[in-house]
């Protein structure tokens, strides 16, 4: 199966919003209500005040043209030689065989 990694642009908040969507348990978890529309646009930009947008990672796994994995990585944050892993999300589906770990 290929797979690829790469950066999110805006313009894949959509596959962003399904991955979030194919992972109920996570959003139970984090949040008391339902999934809002605007998820995965609000995870694509949503920054600490203190640091510049550009210091922002979110990073897609893409396998056979579908998101199955997205880690949201801060550089600088909250010391300036530290990573800040902010989200490592597998979707449901595809969950207990290694892609979390080898993220």
């Amino acid at each position: 199966m290929p797979t690829e990694l790469r950066q999110l642009q805006a313009s894949d908040a959509p596959a962003l919003q399904r991955l979030f969507e194919l992972a109920p348990a996570y959003q139970a978890a984090i949040n008391h209500a339902p999934l809002c529309a605007q998820a995965a646009e609000e995870a694509l930009t949503a920054c600490p005040p203190t640091l510049p947008f550009s210091a922002k990672r979110v990073i897609g796994c893409w396998e056979a043209g579908e998101l199955t994995a997205v880690l949201d990585l801060l550089r600088g944050y909250p010391e300036p030689t530290t990573a800040y892993l902010g989200l490592l999300l597998v979707g449901e589906p595809w969950q207990g065989a290694g892609r979390g770990q080898a993220l």
